[in-house]
């Protein structure tokens, strides 16, 4: 399976000298679901056009959720955080990639150094779709269904976020019997 360890790239808006890239993200994998809440970071002089253009779209976040996560912020709570659950998810990646390692004769596992999802990447062709409602109760994401100009994708999206370390490794475990067991290479 793939090297765990690997210095994530760098982000594109810090490559960026000519002051173009957008960077649109939310808080909803990182902190909680319930916030629904998203930010903007763009160039200095597309700021207003773009403070203006939300004023007249959006009812927004209430002003008291707004300065209680801007204070979660500022403070340094969402820092730590994400330090926090970087080492869990780290954690989870290298239980992935040992559960995972007995699918190598018929599965690559795509970067696992970064991210909140693996892609387990198929060497032959297959139904991944129909074996992805075969395995009921595993939740996969069949990567030929987010495949758009390609038709040379088969495999599964594993995410590894939900449930605990025991619970994530209970679910690869059961992935990798199934699938040794039902695949047809």
């Amino acid at each position: 399976m793939s090297s765990l360890r690997a210095r994530p790239l760098p982000a594109l808006q810090s490559l960026d000298r000519d002051e173009r890239v957008i960077y649109i993200g939310s808080f909803s994998k990182t902190l909680a679901p319930g916030i629904r809440t998203g930010y903007l970071i763009v160039p200095p002089h597309l700021a207003r056009i773009f403070r203006t253009a939300r004023a007249s779209t959006s009812l927004g976040l209430s002003l008291q959720a707004q300065a209680t996560l801007a204070a979660f912020l500022r403070e340094g709570h969402f820092a730590r955080h994400i330090r926090r659950m970087n080492a869990v998810y780290e954690r989870r990646r290298t239980i992935l990639a040992q559960v995972l390692a007995p699918l190598d004769d018929a599965f690559t596992c795509g970067p696992m150094h970064v991210g909140l999802h693996v892609a387990l990447i198929a060497k032959e062709p297959f139904d991944d779709r129909a074996l992805s409602h075969a395995l009921n109760g595993q939740r996969l994401v069949a990567l030929s269904s987010l495949c758009i100009e390609r038709s040379d994708c088969y495999g599964f999206a594993l995410g590894f976020t939900n449930g605990n370390d025991a619970e994530v490794e209970a679910a690869a475990r059961a992935l990798t019997v199934g699938l040794l067991r039902r695949t047809p290479f």
